[in-house]
C-alpha cells in the first residue's frame, strides 16, 4: 500500500486527528461532483455561486460525518482499555490506529457496530433537519445539503456493514468466527478473504461501468484495490502479533550494549563513542547503574570549545518511565510501545542496574520481509 504524509489538525478526547493529503484530493473531487452534477440534477433552480457554497459546506459536513464515525469506534475502544493513537482521514474514508486488538469477540462487535450506528444516527438527524427547513419554507439552497448528507451517511453505514474485513461488517464477521473457532488468527484469515472477495466484486463492477462509459467505475476500481490491500495487510498484522506475542523480550535483548560513563568529557564521548560507533544515542552509566542517556544533540547544546571540561553527566537526559521495560514483556508489547511513543530504544533495568537495551531494529528483525 502506498503511504502519503498526513497533517495533524488537533486532538479530540486525547486522540490525535490527522488528514492524509489524499483526503484533500477527494475533498476537491466531492465539491466538484456536487457543484456540477449532484446539485444541478436535484436542484436546478440554484445558481452556480450558491451550488459552489453548498458544495463546500456539504463536503465539510461529510468530513465531520466520517470523523464522527471513526470517533465512535475509538471511544468504545478506549472504554475497553484499547488505546487509540490517532485517527487519519484519507482518500477512501478514515482509519483509527489502535495500539492493540480487542481481547474478546463481544468487544470486537461493540467496537465495530458503533461506526455504522453513528452514520445511521447522522443520516436521521440530517433528514429531520432538512425537512424542518422545508417546513419553514426555506429554499433548496438551505435544505439541499442536508438531504444529500442524509443519503450519503446511510449509504456509508450500509457499505461499512458489508461482511468484508477490515470493514465494520467484516469485523462483526470476524467476531462471530472468532467465537466459533476460538482463534483470532483463523477468524481474521477467513474474514479477510471476505474482504478480498468484496474487493474483487467492486473492481469487477467498476470495470463494467467504465467500459460502459461511466467514469464513476474508476472509483469502484480504486476502492476495490484499496480494500484488497487493507484486507491483506490486516491479516499480516494479526500474524505478526501472534508471532511476537510468543517471544519474551529477554530472548532478543542486547546485553552487550555500549555504554558511556557519566564522568568522561564530551570530547571523549565524541571521539570514543559517537565517532567510532555511529549510534544516535548511548545509555549513560555510573558503574552498572543507568543514570541517563546521551545523544550528539545533547552534546551540541554545549560549545565545542568547552567539550574538554564539560562532563557527560552534566548534559545527559533522564530516562523516563516509558523507556523502561521488563524482561518478561513480549516482543509485541514492546513493538507497540515503540510505535505509541515514537522512540528508537528502551532499557531493561533491575533496581537501578542496566541489564540490557533493546532497539526498534531488534524488533524489526523479527518481522517477515518480502523476498526480493
Amino acid at each position: 500500500m502506498l503511504f502519503y504524509p498526513s497533517i495533524k489538525i488537533g486532538k479530540i478526547f486525547g486522540i490525535s486527528i490527522e488528514i492524509n493529503i489524499t483526503w484533500l484530493v477527494v475533498f476537491a473531487l466531492i465539491v466538484y461532483s456536487l457543484v456540477f452534477y449532484e446539485f444541478p440534477i436535484r436542484y436546478r433552480e440554484l445558481s452556480l455561486i450558491v451550488r459552489t457554497a453548498d458544495g463546500f459546506f456539504t463536503a465539510f459536513l461529510l468530513f465531520v460525518s466520517v470523523l464522527l464515525h471513526e470517533l465512535s469506534h475509538s471511544l468504545v475502544a478506549k472504554n475497553f482499555g484499547i488505546e487509540i493513537k490517532r485517527i487519519t482521514l484519507f482518500i477512501f474514508g478514515g482509519v483509527a490506529e489502535m495500539a492493540g486488538e480487542p481481547d474478546s469477540p463481544s468487544v470486537e462487535i461493540k467496537m465495530a457496530i458503533a461506526g455504522p450506528l453513528m452514520s445511521f444516527a447522522l443520516s436521521a438527524l440530517f433528514f429531520l433537519f432538512a425537512n424542518l427547513l422545508k417546513f419553514l419554507g426555506l429554499s433548496a439552497a438551505f435544505y439541499g445539503p442536508f438531504e444529500i448528507l442524509s443519503f450519503i451517511n446511510i449509504a456509508l453505514g450500509i457499505f461499512n456493514l458489508f461482511p468484508g474485513f477490515p470493514l465494520d461488517g467484516g469485523r462483526i464477521l470476524r467476531a462471530g468466527l472468532w467465537a466459533k473457532t476460538k482463534s483470532i488468527d483463523k477468524a481474521t484469515k477467513y474474514a479477510s478473504w471476505g474482504g478480498r472477495i468484496l474487493a474483487g466484486l467492486l473492481a469487477f463492477f467498476g470495470v463494467f461501468l467504465f467500459f460502459n462509459e461511466d467514469v464513476s467505475g474508476l472509483w469502484l476500481i480504486f476502492l476495490g484495490w484499496f480494500l484488497n490491500q487493507a484486507a491483506i495487510n490486516s491479516y499480516k498484522q494479526i500474524r505478526i502479533q501472534e508471532k511476537l506475542s510468543k517471544i519474551p523480550v529477554e530472548m532478543i535483548l542486547n546485553t552487550e550494549q555500549i555504554v558511556i560513563p557519566g564522568e568522561i568529557s564530551l570530547e571523549a564521548a565524541n571521539n570514543q563513542y559517537f565517532s567510532k560507533f555511529r549510534h544516535k544515542e548511548f545509555p549513560v552509566v555510573d558503574g552498572s547503574e543507568l543514570v541517563g542517556r546521551l545523544s550528539m544533540d545533547d552534546c551540541k547544546t554545549v560549545p565545542e570549545t568547552e567539550w574538554k571540561t564539560v562532563r557527560v553527566h552534566e548534559v545527559k537526559k533522564t530516562v523516563n518511565k516509558n523507556l523502561i521495560i521488563k524482561r518478561t514483556e513480549s516482543a509485541f508489547e514492546v513493538m507497540m510501545r515503540f510505535i505509541k511513543d515514537d522512540i528508537d530504544q528502551m532499557f531493561i533495568v533491575e533496581g537501578s542496574r542496566l541489564i540490557g537495551v533493546i532497539k526498534k531494529s531488534d524488533i524489526a528483525r523479527l518481522l517477515p520481509h518480502k523476498k526480493s
